[in-house]
């Protein structure tokens, strides 16, 4: 018996071809659909990326090792979280007080290539930001999977740049710390301290001088010449020509006598420094009854770096160390001179002045220094 598919073998052929056509194009359209969606995908996650990485390095930028910083950074990341897009969408970033783990955006520590939560302002330097959109957008294929929406996520964590104490710097105080005074201060307050000179066993400070054997006659020549680069960086930042440089492969040469004639001429050149800058280094204390400025001269300032020396740990002991030696130079501290007295006994001959102790770092060969700063902070860097 002849079929009637063989009777009519050119119209049964065309209706398999028609059914393996529409099989093979709906094959085709569900592969074309997955092609699609993976590269919308892949292009949504790498946006969202992209707004992780840039609010994680603005929070890490913003670290200071302050409390103030914290709250500054976590609202910087969310501010510039919110200025990126993923396929015309914010990068929206919600806030975490609580700083949980799961959080969008979580301060923390980075160490020995960890991330953990943290929110202690000294140990804080990395920012971690979970940049996330549940729902994004439809999928092609979502009807042959049974799902017609896809949620993206990307992580990011940015650790704060390195701060690197400075290897030159174009001029300095003539005075010279003991590295472990100047360890033993918090680095996030304004230490107010008055230089004492020659008392018997009560010295905190000494006179120093780079290449030079510190005497009065120096001191006056010394701070006739510093003056034009401190004015220079008073007003820019930046000296073109160093003054009285000073290297950390120098040596520094200490003198506690001469206090008289010698803080004469600080208090002279004090009055005729910058003016005090209430926004860097707070309000002006009260000047001291004893004080060598002129009334008039008052509100000046001797800003500038302040040598730190490596003599051991005798100086901050009862006795201290010796402040007639030749010591190694380790590093500055950023301070300013407001107020300078050379009357009475020898305690009382004095130099007052403020000291940010943030601005020190004992500066390690391996980095170099940096040349014409107290600090230089590094560029923060993603390292997830």
């Amino acid at each position: 018996m002849i079929s009637k598919c063989n009777l009519r073998y050119k119209r049964c052929r065309g209706g398999v071809s028609a059914v393996v056509i529409a099989l093979s194009t709906m094959v085709l359209l569900m592969f074309a659909a997955i092609v699609i969606d993976l590269g919308y995908a892949r292009l949504v996650q790498a946006q969202l990326q992209a707004g992780a990485d840039a609010a994680a390095l603005s929070g890490a930028r913003v670290l200071d090792q302050k409390i103030t910083g914290l709250t500054t950074a976590r609202s910087t990341a969310i501010t510039v979280g919110g200025l990126n897009r993923a396929m015309d969408n914010p990068v929206l970033l919600a806030d975490n007080p609580t700083n949980s783990p799961d959080g969008d955006v979580v301060l923390g520590i980075w160490e020995n290539s960890a991330f953990s939560p943290s929110l202690d302002p000294k140990k804080v330097n990395a920012v971690q930001v979970r940049a996330r959109r549940d729902d994004l957008f439809p999928l092609f294929s979502g009807p042959a999977f049974g799902r017609n929406e896809l949620a993206a996520s990307a992580v990011s964590i940015a650790v704060q740049g390195m701060r690197l104490g400075a290897g030159s710097v174009p001029y300095y105080l003539p005075f010279g710390l003991a590295q472990c005074t100047v360890e033993r201060w918090p680095i996030d307050t304004l230490v107010d301290m008055t230089f004492v000179l020659s008392p018997a066993g009560a010295d905190n400070t000494g006179w120093a001088g780079v290449g030079a054997t510190p005497n009065a006659s120096w001191v006056r020549d010394f701070l006739s010449d510093i003056m034009p680069c401190m004015e220079q960086w008073y007003e820019t930042g930046e000296v073109e020509e160093a003054c009285a440089p000073a290297d950390t492969d120098d040596t520094v040469n200490l003198n506690n006598g001469v206090a008289a004639s010698a803080l004469k001429e600080v208090a002279e050149a004090i009055g005729q420094g910058v003016p005090w800058d209430s926004d860097i280094w707070g309000s002006l204390p009260a000047q001291h009854p004893a004080s060598e400025v002129p009334k008039s001269e008052y509100g000046h300032m001797l800003v500038g770096p302040i040598p730190v020396f490596d003599g051991g740990g005798s100086y901050c002991q009862s006795g201290g160390g010796s402040w007639n030696q030749t010591v190694p130079l380790k590093g500055f501290v950023w301070g300013a001179l407001y107020d300078a007295s050379a009357k009475g006994a020898a305690k009382n001959k004095n130099v007052w002045l403020r000291i940010d102790p943030g601005s020190f770092r004992e500066i390690g060969d391996w980095y170099g220094g940096n040349n014409y700063g107290i600090v230089y902070t590094a560029p923060a860097v993603v390292v997830r």
